[in-house]
């Protein structure tokens, strides 16, 4: 049985948010010695910036939990039953995926406004 639609916009989805949360933390470390290491940063900069690579790890191992599901999800499909993205199974991990990614990014975003 072929994926439905839905599951393979969500596996896209999932890729893609993995893909910038891997390249956001890579660029992040490559500068951090520039980022966090500057004197005049804070310890609670330090820890925006932290926190925010803590998150994007989280939504990261996320992304992967919900492709390994939308993967099971397709092979239950073949036994007949129904697959959809709103089942629970994916639409969890979805759901932490995204919610780590935007908080991430907005601490990223203060980090940035604050360290200006």
């Amino acid at each position: 049985m072929a994926a439905p639609e839905g599951i393979k916009s969500l596996v896209d989805v999932s890729k893609q948010v993995v893909t910038l949360s891997t390249a956001i933390i890579t660029v992040t470390l490559a500068f951090s010695k520039d980022i966090v290491g500057a004197a005049k940063l804070t310890s609670g900069d330090r820890w925006l910036v932290g926190g925010a690579w803590g998150l994007l790890v989280v939504s990261i191992v996320a992304g992967v939990w919900c492709m390994y599901a939308a993967t099971a999800s397709i092979e239950n499909g073949d036994t007949g039953s129904s697959v959809s993205v709103y089942d629970s199974n994916v639409a969890i991990p979805m759901g932490i995926q995204q919610i780590a990614f935007v908080l991430a990014l907005v601490l990223i975003v203060i980090f940035g406004v604050v360290a200006l």
